[in-house]
């Protein structure tokens, strides 16, 4: 099974040195639909 770097031993997140990874250009795009019932809604 494959260990995760960014986890350590008692399960939480932990900053890995990166400094000697390539540069990579990498993008993301995200889509949400919010509703809102009318009591929530702005006037």
């Amino acid at each position: 099974m494959t260990t995760f770097t960014h986890i350590n031993s008692q399960g939480e997140a932990n900053m890995v040195d990166v400094s000697a990874k390539a540069e990579t250009v990498r993008e993301a795009r995200a889509e949400a639909i919010v509703t809102m019932v009318k009591r929530n809604s702005f006037p």
